[in-house]
């Protein structure tokens, strides 16, 4: 594997309880495919591989993946994001296989609506050194930061301590001086899924 190879690690083991019974991740989208297939496939069209952070009990033929997808089960789901990322991290700096990967994108499997060029133009732009993360200009000026957010295989040890529920978003904070931000016209990267309803109205956002 080239040492500039990128990974893609889709956090799809959240417990979704705005959702509603329903498994979000098996919601379909207007066009009829489920949520997770939707940001996974994309995922491939990008990434040098595409890793799904899944629960225990998930199984990726019930999840509606390709037999053959990578997956990493984080044990610690229903503590929150940052536990899950950290058990992602864990794996990612401790197993061989992935020793040859320079950057890992962090993508959110409820954020279905991200253009593949916006992946490509920060992919393009990311490296072993840097944290990459997407943000948002609005029509009026205004700036949103979005997601994914790229991190270089420098800061991968540091991920590996997260808790909580937040994600990695206490963790940006304190290197916030070592983010740097691309600016797209891209809604997607901070339109998250959160309700069933929010599917079907993407397009009358953008």
């Amino acid at each position: 594997m080239p040492s500039d190879s990128s990974i893609a690690v889709i956090l799809a083991a959240g417990q979704s309880r705005r959702f509603g019974e329903q498994d979000k991740r098996l919601h379909k989208l207007p066009n009829g495919q489920t949520m997770l297939l939707a940001v996974y496939q994309q995922a491939c069209l990008v990434f040098d591989l595409v890793v799904v952070v899944i629960r225990p009990a998930d199984r990726l033929e019930w999840l509606g993946l390709p037999i053959e997808t990578r997956s990493i089960v984080t044990e610690n789901s229903e503590k929150g994001m940052g536990h899950s990322l950290s058990d992602a991290f864990i794996e990612l700096c401790d197993q061989v296989e992935y020793e040859g990967f320079s950057t890992a994108a962090v993508l959110l499997a409820d954020m279905p609506f991200i253009q593949t060029s916006t992946l490509k133009t920060l992919e393009q732009q990311a490296s072993r050194d840097k944290i990459i993360r997407s943000i948002y200009q609005h029509k009026d000026g205004k700036k949103t930061k979005g997601h994914p957010v790229f991190f270089g295989r420098d800061f991968w040890p540091n991920l590996k301590e997260l808790k909580g529920d937040q994600g990695a978003k206490k963790y940006l904070s304190l290197y916030e001086n070592q983010v740097s931000y691309v600016t797209v016209q891209d809604l997607g990267v901070v339109y998250d899924v959160d309700e069933p309803e929010s599917s079907m109205s993407f397009k009358l956002s953008t």
